[in-house]
């Protein structure tokens, strides 16, 4: 669950035939249920419900370390003296020169984000950048597209000392900014009521159908 621009986004594996439970408070004004890597909901975002969250950036840190783990140091700068909100964080700057693009076909039953998971780049600047490519969609096998050769230019992460996670996450491209995540308020593996993953939680906007 999470709230979206004053819009709700419930989804729970094997629930609701797999789909997404959205209140989107505004025209129609009735509850919908889209899939989770469709069109709708993927539009003008640049990463799934899946990828919500530490683990998509934690895969694509590992990812660099094994592309280019035996460089890394060439990359890689670390702070240890800055706090976000109070927090003391160490800031670990990725700051990749020979960012670009390079060619890729397209094999069988590959789409956009399943190039992203597989080259841990972003499915939304492989879009971008295909200025030929009308959505995530709208590939097939043998097609030659652009695809950054690593992530992003430049990633600056905050990395909390106490938790070791990265509570901001600060993501260039080759135009500037690309993205920016900040955590507040943050606790790790708390207890949740089975309820709140239901639609009945009294904390909840969605609306009886």
């Amino acid at each position: 669950y999470y709230p979206d621009k004053g819009s709700e986004v419930l989804y729970k594996t094997g629930w609701n035939k797999n789909k997404a439970y959205i209140h989107p408070n505004k025209f129609p004004f009735v509850n919908v249920s889209l899939k989770p890597k469709g069109d709708m909901l993927l539009k003008d975002r640049h990463h799934t419900l899946f990828d919500v969250g530490f683990i998509y950036t934690l895969n694509v840190v590992q990812f660099l370390l094994g592309e280019r783990g035996s460089e890394f140091d060439k990359y890689v700068s670390m702070e240890d003296n800055i706090t976000f909100q109070g927090e003391p964080c160490y800031v670990v700057t990725i700051d990749y020169d020979e960012y670009g693009f390079d060619d890729y076909t397209v094999l069988e039953g590959e789409d956009l984000i399943a190039i992203d998971q597989k080259l841990r780049v972003p499915a939304f600047k492989i879009l971008e950048i295909n200025k030929g490519v009308k959505d995530y969609f709208d590939v097939k096998a043998g097609d030659v597209i652009k695809v950054p050769n690593i992530y992003a230019q430049k990633v600056v992460l905050f990395i909390s000392k106490k938790n070791y996670l990265p509570i901001v996450q600060i993501v260039y491209d080759d135009e500037g900014l690309f993205e920016k995540y900040e955590y507040s308020d943050l606790t790790v593996n708390p207890k949740f009521d089975p309820k709140e993953f239901t639609t009945d939680w009294p904390d909840y906007q969605f609306k009886k159908d």
